[in-house]
């Protein structure tokens, strides 16, 4: 089975469209109901303990 090399074009391609893939996420990431969660328990109280904040967040999410 023969290989071929990519050209230029094709590289290019690939990293648009990883990179557009990653950004997406990462843009999911930011805005998802959790991280709004987070920030906002943080904002509100700047002591908390992480394991309170994930508690917290994660039982707003089930209900």
């Amino acid at each position: 089975m023969g290989y071929r090399k990519l050209s230029l074009t094709e590289v290019r391609r690939l990293f648009l469209i990883s990179l557009g893939i990653g950004v997406i996420a990462g843009i999911y990431y930011l805005l998802s109901p959790y991280q709004q969660c987070k920030r906002e328990a943080h904002i509100q109280y700047p002591e908390i303990q992480e394991e309170a904040v994930i508690d917290e967040c994660l039982s707003r999410s089930t209900k």
